[in-house]
């Protein structure tokens, strides 16, 4: 089965909480599922996360707290290193946010998604 490869977000570095603009969320298709990577270059000791979004429209708005976005996959880097968790029953278009965010964090994102 062939998959789609996703860039959510290329190598960057972050000093603090990171919201990705709801104009920048990746549009995937209703109901497909995969796997989402996080590649840890530098994180603080502990507390940072990576939450994985998804909604039906990237018009929604871009709030931390905006109910139109749903949490479906959290991951938490407690060092340098790659981290996966599955998406399942995606909206139309993919988002991430960062929390915990005290120092400096470098990282990257990629996701891969099934064919419909």
């Amino acid at each position: 089965m062939a998959r789609t490869r996703i860039d959510l977000q290329p190598a960057r570095n972050i000093t603090g909480n990171y919201v990705q603009p709801g104009n920048e969320a990746a549009t995937v298709g209703n109901m497909r599922q995969g796997v989402v990577y996080l590649n840890t270059f530098k994180v603080q000791a502990s507390g940072a996360g990576v939450v994985i979004e998804t909604a039906t429209d990237r018009n929604l708005g871009d709030g931390t707290g905006n109910n139109f976005w749903v949490t479906v996959a959290t991951l938490s880097p407690t060092a340098a290193g790659v981290l996966k968790a599955t998406i399942t029953d995606l909206g139309e278009v993919i988002r991430f946010r960062t929390t915990g965010i005290a120092s400096e964090f470098s990282f990257s994102l990629v996701a891969f998604l099934s064919d419909q």
